[in-house]
């Protein structure tokens, strides 16, 4: 196979290169392929995901959200129409606006009719060659590529990546669930305060009282708003709105904290 050091290698070196990936590092390339291309990208968990491979977002020139498929085939080993009506169930499954099947080879005729009816966008080898040299991507495809073992990222190094993104997450977690369990308690304890006592709302008391309110249960609504977003990163099957739990959080933490919670928990460890 030719090597992709070679100044200006061709598009079929490039297809040739992409077909040799494994699986799971053909997923990981297209998740990076997307990245270059201005989206943020998540690898999707086999044992929860199902079909899912990769999870795309974009917030310029508007929000987009991509459920994308990645079928690493040869050449002659077209995608069926069968498999797109598959695939189709993703959008509604990871509430994206549009699945996409990317595969390193092509689609039959039917796969092509049916993507039409069902809103989903195919990229074939040639369409993904094409992205890679928009985005001079060759960097990635020598990274990924089983047949350029000079160029082959060590595994160790790819271990070391995967658990620092995994420790990012999980320290992301922790700072925002901390930051809504935190900002709940006092809230919670203010609110319950000059609902049941009797001390005036102008004394000082009361000021301080309103004080609590407003600061912790901002931390609450910041707490549980921007832990929302990492959970819809998880590619779970509920979809909470932000906005509603948020309003929640800060007029009734003491039932929308716990509740979310919980419901947090069943669907992290379903």
């Amino acid at each position: 196979m030719a090597d992709l050091s070679e100044p200006s290698p061709s598009r079929t070196t490039i297809k040739r290169h992409l077909q040799a990936m494994d699986n799971e590092k053909f997923e990981h390339f297209v998740a990076d392929l997307w990245s270059r291309h201005g989206w943020k990208t998540v690898v999707s968990q086999q044992s929860r995901d199902k079909s899912l491979d990769v999870l795309a977002e974009k917030e310029t020139p508007y929000h987009q959200r991509h459920a994308i498929q990645a079928k690493r085939y040869q050449e002659e080993n077209n995608v069926g129409g069968p498999k797109v009506s598959e695939y189709a169930s993703l959008r509604d499954q990871f509430d994206a606006d549009v699945a996409v099947v990317v595969t390193t080879s092509g689609f039959t005729v039917d796969a092509r009719e049916r993507s039409k009816t069902l809103n989903v966008k195919l990229i074939d080898g040639d369409d993904l060659v094409e992205m890679v040299v928009q985005a001079d991507a060759l960097d990635l495809v020598a990274e990924y590529s089983d047949h350029t073992s000079s160029q082959h990222p060590h595994p160790e190094n790819q271990h070391t990546r995967k658990r620092a993104d995994r420790q990012k997450t999980g320290n992301d977690e922790d700072l925002w669930l901390g930051l809504m369990i935190l900002g709940a308690v006092p809230s919670t304890i203010a609110i319950l305060f000059i609902s049941f006592s009797e001390v005036p709302s102008d004394s000082i008391l009361g000021h301080i009282s309103t004080a609590v309110i407003v600061v912790a249960g901002g931390m609450t609504v910041v707490g549980i708003y921007k832990d929302i977003l990492l959970l819809r990163q998880a590619r779970v099957s509920w979809h909470p709105d932000p906005k509603w739990w948020a309003a929640g959080a800060f007029f009734v933490p003491y039932l929308t904290v716990p509740i979310y919670l919980i419901r947090r928990f069943d669907e992290l460890n379903s």
